[in-house]
């Protein structure tokens, strides 16, 4: 019986070391061209393409089945040419064998090395990573009868090469130097990747975590952190991903951009400003929805550079449309120093200064609200304040309430290339008023505009999509134009006169500067000793010819009407003057023209003259026409 049972024994131990030797050993006798068939086969029709191993392929089952694949080469579907989708230069897999008797999938070891990818995307829309697979659908009756348990141990990619190639809009992008490995203990329990490489010749290291893979993969919410670090972003994201049906998740975000012109360059996007007005973004929020359906709630998100420095907080949402609701708040410290940046043409001289603006921006993409909109511009030269709203579409329109001022207007002109005339005129300008209109046309209703010591109210429209252009109606008060008049060259006094009117030059070139067409409705007009009382005024103003029409006067007790004509856009200046006062008290109106008050009585008074001179006395020696009076009546 003993002996019988060693017999027995030896045998079923020799059974065994048979079946061990034929584990070793078997498969090593197979030959690798049949393995190296049975996976092109394979592969190829998983893959819908064609599937080539050109390397030595060797296969172990004991103690772990193991395979590696010398050199595989993936084709291109039809239409991308005749390079290959991708290479790699080995492929290393292995599977543990006693936890797969036990349903249990314990990846040993899954290693990519020298893998190389080229993603191609066509005119027409259509790609080369959508693979279609030609192995028949597996049936109800096929089905597994249950979900398998899986770990994944030594998986890395060594030396990886991505290129994306978008032939529609010319765009192209490398990842390169790839090395990446992950590693999970079961699918309940947490998955870690790690990764480093060179996106765009922009070194990258990266970690990511995923708590519960099969939570997620059964459409519940799992624990997800990622941290990604780079010479030019950094970011750090955490929360919960699910997947499924529907994809969702609840992230929270911190980033920074310290250079945002260097990462564009790095990812060939060319057109930008200069680095001196893009400067550094940093963003912290939260990030939640759909793959198409993200909304981003920004806590804070700020832009500092040398020129422009911004806030940003509120919400985006990245949908069919991209819509916005945030509060922004602008600060750049020189508005001449962007312009010449952003190469603008600009006045310069102080014209420029600083700029603060606020606001509320609503709305989507192609038709942005801006609320509560708080502008402000200070210069030495030029003040500007705006409070209201604004909209862009496909043009700039707003509506609020603006001030401006111009405290020293000679200054202004002058560093706007012109040179106004000298003496106490010309010296400030100020203008508030309800407005409304666009990037080219501004309209003023209930405007008070004050220049040098006249006050005026009313509405006006400012266009100035080539030359500045005022229209519109004003009440005034006392308008006293003898010192402009001085100023361009008429004596300031009838002494100087009775002197010789010498060669003091006419100057009116500052009629040059914009048109105009205003109605004025002034309390009294006064020229040197001509009083012309309250009087309605149509000033028209077209490319330095100035036709000023006073339709209502009182002149010296008399009633009419006249006109002043002046040519400011020839090399010779001119001017012209027509009167016609019925009821002219005689000796005020002799006494200021000609200091002779010895005729009394009233009459009637045309004036029809013009000249034209370089300075007075070539003005006066030039001037034809007629002047007299009529019907003089004594008193």
């Amino acid at each position: 019986m003993r002996r019988t049972a060693l017999i027995g024994g030896s045998i079923l131990g020799g059974l065994l070391l048979l079946l061990i030797a034929a584990v070793l050993i078997v498969p090593q006798m197979i030959p690798s061209d049949v393995y190296r068939t049975r996976i092109q086969s394979a592969a190829s029709s998983a893959l819908g393409r064609d599937v080539e191993v050109t390397g030595d392929v060797n296969v172990r089952v004991f103690p772990r089945i193991e395979a590696r694949a010398g050199a595989t080469t993936i084709a291109n579907p039809d239409g991308f040419g005749d390079a290959p989708f991708a290479t790699m230069g080995e492929l290393r897999a292995a599977v543990k064998l006693i936890p797969l008797l036990f349903q249990r999938v314990e990846v040993d070891e899954f290693i990519l090395v020298e893998p190389s990818i080229a993603l191609i995307a066509l005119e027409d829309g259509s790609n080369n990573w959508t693979f279609t697979s030609t192995q028949p659908a597996e049936t109800s009756g096929q089905s597994s009868s249950g979900a398998l348990n899986a770990s994944l141990g030594d998986v890395r990619i060594i030396d990886g090469q991505v290129s994306y190639e978008d032939r529609a809009s010319g765009q192209a992008h490398t990842l390169t130097a790839l090395n990446m490995r992950a590693r999970m203990d079961a699918l309940d329990r947490p998955f870690n990747i790690t990764a480093s490489g060179v996106a765009n010749e922009l070194p990258f290291e990266m970690e990511a975590r995923l708590e519960n893979p099969e939570a997620m993969m059964a459409g519940q919410a799992s624990g997800l952190s990622a941290e990604l670090a780079t010479s030019l972003i950094s970011a750090d994201v955490e929360g919960t991903a699910t997947l499924g049906a529907s994809p969702q998740f609840d992230l929270s975000f911190e980033g920074e951009v310290p250079a945002v012109t260097d990462l564009a360059a790095a990812f060939d996007i060319a057109g930008l400003p200069p680095a001196s007005v893009l400067g550094a973004i940093s963003a912290t929020g939260r990030a939640t929805g759909t793959p198409d359906n993200i909304r981003l709630d920004i806590a804070s998100a700020r832009h500092a550079s040398q020129l422009v420095r911004a806030d940003l907080a509120g919400a985006v949402t990245l949908a069919e449309a991209i819509g916005f609701e945030l509060d922004a708040n602008a600060d750049i410290p020189d508005l001449s120093q962007l312009a010449s940046a952003m190469n603008i043409a600009a006045p310069g001289g102080g014209v420029l200064g600083e700029a603060k603006a606020s606001s509320r921006i609503a709305g989507t993409v192609g038709d942005i609200r801006f609320d509560n909109v708080n502008l402000a511009h200070d210069s030495r030269l030029l003040k500007l304040s705006y409070a209201g709203g604004a909209r862009m579409t496909d043009a700039l329109t707003y509506n609020g309430r603006l001030t401006l001022e111009a405290p020293d207007l000679k200054q202004l002109a002058k560093a706007t290339g012109t040179e106004l005339p000298a003496g106490d005129t010309y010296r400030s300008f100020s203008l508030t008023g309800d407005t409304s209109g666009s990037a080219t046309d501004v309209m003023l209703r209930n405007a008070v505009v004050e220049f040098d010591d006249i006050r005026g109210t009313g509405q006006a429209a400012l266009d100035f999509a080539g030359k500045p252009r005022l229209s519109g109606a004003l009440e005034t008060g006392p308008i006293d134009i003898t010192p402009y008049a001085a100023a361009s060259g008429a004596p300031k006094s009838q002494g100087a006169a009775q002197k010789g009117w010498g060669s003091t030059p006419i100057d009116l070139s500052p009629l040059r500067m914009a048109d105009a067409d205003i109605a004025l409705n002034a309390q009294s007009l006064k020229f040197r000793q001509f009083d012309f009382g309250p009087s309605k005024l149509r000033v028209v103003l077209a490319d330095g010819l100035l036709n000023a029409a006073i339709d209502q006067t009182t002149l010296f007790g008399g009633a009419g009407g006249l006109q002043l004509v002046a040519d400011g856009s020839k090399s010779v200046p001119e001017v012209g003057l027509k009167a016609n006062i019925d009821g002219l008290a005689i000796q005020p109106f002799l006494q200021a023209a000609a200091n002779f008050g010895m005729v009394e009585g009233t009459g009637d008074l045309t004036i029809d003259v013009a000249g034209a001179g370089a300075n007075l006395a070539s003005f006066m020696s030039s001037l034809q026409g007629r002047a007299g009076s009529h019907s003089i009546r004594a008193p």
